[in-house]
């Protein structure tokens, strides 16, 4: 055998292998690939069941989730809810106060207007009394002085008759003492009176005492009006001068009026104590 052929052997044999190998590691892919498809379809439906899990265990935690937002949702509303009910509560109670509060502004205004009112009416009631007690004073000392002429003239001789004249100037002061309480009374009258509302009792301890001597003085006015009304009846009575109808005009008049002003006074403290 010659070298060539020697050769052509080698080749033969490698290729006849070649072709051999060949053909074995077909059969050997196709196996394979038959094994995998195999194994991909038992694969797959483990897959699909995992999917359709995890699809409801997503589902399920969106419903809690859901409603655990629903119920913060509902609080949430119902402290809204309350928040504004209680807002409104105090707005109601701010506007109570305010209406309280212009209320008793009011109040306080009216009541310093009758305090005023009631300072105005005492004072011209204390200006009464000392225009009384003056005029009282100009009297007495004007009896005083026509005691003193009568004294005089009784002392001269030149009056034939005392016990007369003593009485006709006796009638005379008690006349001049009559008209006078007369007057005052009827300007008591005159002066305005309004309607008494009760008022808070004044701070002012001045004032209580001021009324407290005009009625003190009213009273020892009317008491001095009734002793002198007596005794100018019994002058009367003694002397038979004035007839008794221009008596009972007016004297009646003169303590009606002297009482209807003590009566004011009382009045007016029983107001402003109030």
């Amino acid at each position: 055998m010659s070298q060539t052929e020697t050769i052509l052997l080698i080749l033969l044999g490698f290729s006849l292998g070649a072709l051999i190998a060949l053909f074995f590691g077909r059969f050997i892919w196709n196996l394979g690939l038959r094994f995998g498809a195999r194994r991909m379809r038992k694969q797959v439906p483990s897959t699909v069941a995992g999917l359709q899990t995890e699809r409801d265990q997503l589902r399920a935690e969106f419903a809690m989730l859901s409603q655990r937002l629903s119920a913060r949702l509902e609080e949430a509303k119902l402290s809204a809810a309350e928040q504004m009910a209680e807002v409104t509560r105090h707005r109601n109670r701010v506007d109570m106060l305010v209406a309280e509060q212009a209320e008793k502004d009011r109040s306080l205004a009216a009541l310093q207007g009758e305090a005023a009112d009631a300072i105005r009416r005492t004072a011209q009631l204390e200006a009464d009394l000392a225009t009384a007690n003056e005029t009282i004073a100009a009297l007495q000392k004007d009896i005083a002085e026509r005691n003193a002429i009568i004294a005089e003239l009784q002392r001269t001789g030149q009056m034939p008759k005392p016990r007369i004249r003593e009485d006709a100037t006796t009638e005379e002061r008690l006349r001049a003492r009559i008209d006078h309480l007369t007057g005052l009374s009827r300007v008591a009258e005159a002066t305005p009176t309004e309607p008494q509302l009760p008022m808070p009792a004044p701070a002012d301890p001045a004032l209580n005492e001021g009324l407290a001597k005009a009625e003190r003085d009213t009273e020892d006015l009317r008491q001095e009006l009734e002793r002198l009304d007596a005794e100018w009846n019994r002058k009367l009575d003694e002397l038979g001068q004035v007839p008794p109808e221009k008596a009972s005009e007016v004297q009646p008049s003169a303590v009606a009026n002297v009482i209807s002003l003590a009566k004011r006074i009382r009045a007016l403290k029983n107001d402003i104590a109030t």
